[in-house]
């Protein structure tokens, strides 16, 4: 059977050079490339974030926001300089987290002024003390939002030169969920704001960080999302052992766990789809970066052909129980592990493929691990299309073991579980086994 695996790869490399060719003619891979980063994209915890940004009832002078205090603290008063807010009841005002502010009234906060903000039926001017001088007088017109309908995007610039924008979503929780997070939040703010009167939970904002830059690059004929995210939140995206890039799939969400944190710069690396490239230049603003295609560099993040597969143990459901098996317990046979989940645009033309597969007697065993779906799902699945697929469950270590950055992904091994394909769509592995 060795020899018949083999045998179909060496057949299969005259195709494989034709359309790597082909590939190259049509999709150059430049050594060098600039991209500009115009997406403000975000990452896998954004729809999860519950931050708050506060607002109180407004009187003057305000009173300076702690994060951390008690109701009995004497905290610093300031006179607020409001804007023409004629036509607005119910005036208050908040804090917006930035690491921009270092010093002033209320460092790590920006400071905001709204209107209307109990009245239901009216719009909600949103002032933003950008220039952090206590005077809103000065900082251009409002953003507004239209109470439970609509979000803001709230901007900030940086105080350093060169810096870039913080960007923030502020948006109201909604009033019918969310009641126990809505009562900690109220019960905390009303214990901790000195003498500020806590506006309440369903009357301040959810804060949604937007503090990735990014852009979709092609190179050759790959495609991915890379991000710059500034951690710290402060406008400034390339402060070495702080911020991070992110690698992901075009168009989508990044991953948040497969984040590098930057190092020095020109020194930052990363790798997608059997590539790896290097970071020459990031602007502090982040609006671009210079890019270098490493082409003879060696992989760090892809498993290695010829080298044995990291172990693994997955779960798998069997007549109703869970139970662990071993990647080892299939040695002595050609395995195509695929990684697999039902959202995914592929998914229905692969499942054809595996089945064809599976249904092919050249000797190759296909393990079929899904991420994310639910196993009651994966079970009607089988039940529904009499799949005979051997099923089980991946996990993000195990994805991290194999280095699997992506889904759907297949690896193909061989009797003694040597990788053969690191990366390998299950129509390739048909296309292998039909010549």
């Amino acid at each position: 059977m060795q020899e018949g695996i083999k045998k179909i790869q060496l057949l299969l490399l005259p195709a494989v050079y034709m359309a790597a060719g082909m590939l190259s003619a049509q999709a150059p891979s430049p050594a060098n490339f600039r991209v500009e980063n115009k997406i403000r994209a975000i990452d896998d915890r954004f729809g999860r974030s519950m931050l708050v940004a506060p607002c109180f009832q407004y009187t003057n002078p305000i009173e300076e926001f702690r994060n951390i205090g008690s109701a009995g603290d004497q905290l610093q008063k300031a006179p607020l300089r409001l804007p023409d807010m004629r036509g607005c009841k119910d005036t208050a005002y908040g804090f917006i987290f930035f690491g921009g502010t270092t010093s002033g009234f209320a460092p790590g906060y920006v400071l905001m002024a709204l209107g209307n903000n109990r009245r239901l039926e009216l719009p909600h001017p949103v002032w933003v003390d950008r220039n952090n001088n206590l005077d809103l007088s000065d900082d251009g017109p409002p953003d507004t939002s239209v109470y439970y309908r609509t979000a803001i995007d709230i901007r900030i610039p940086s105080a350093v030169p060169g810096g870039g924008e913080y960007a923030v979503r502020l948006s109201r929780f909604p009033s019918d969920s969310f009641f126990s997070y809505k009562n900690m939040v109220n019960e905390f703010y009303k214990k901790f704001s000195g003498t500020k009167k806590f506006a309440d939970a369903n009357h301040s904002f959810r804060e949604q960080r937007l503090n990735i830059l990014a852009s979709d690059i092609r190179h050759g004929s790959d495609s991915f999302r890379l991000g710059f995210k500034d951690v710290n939140c402060n406008g400034l995206y390339n402060e070495a052992g702080i911020d991070e890039i992110l690698v992901g799939e075009w168009g989508k969400p990044l991953i948040s766990e497969l984040a590098i944190v930057l190092s020095e710069e020109g020194k930052t690396e990363f790798e997608w789809e059997l590539k790896r490239f290097r970071i020459d230049s990031l602007p502090a603003h982040g609006k671009t970066a210079a890019i270098r295609y490493l082409n003879d560099a060696r992989l760090e993040q892809s498993l290695s052909i010829d080298k044995k597969i990291p172990r693994f143990r997955y779960c798998k459901v069997e007549n109703g129980k869970v139970r662990k098996s071993s990647i080892l317990r299939l040695r002595g046979e050609s395995v195509y592990i695929y990684f697999w989940n039902s959202k995914h645009d592929r998914f229905g033309a692969d499942s054809a493929t595996i089945n064809k597969i599976i249904n092919n007697r050249k000797g190759v065993r296909v393990l079929c691990l899904n991420y994310g779906d639910s196993p009651k799902w994966v079970a009607r699945f089988n039940q529904y299309y009499s799949a005979r697929w051997n099923m089980g469950f991946s996990a993000r270590h195990i994805h991290d073991k194999l280095h699997v950055v992506k889904l759907p992904a297949g690896i193909l091994i061989d009797k003694k579980q040597r990788v053969t394909h690191p990366s390998i769509q299950p129509s390739g592995v048909l296309e292998m086994l039909n010549n």
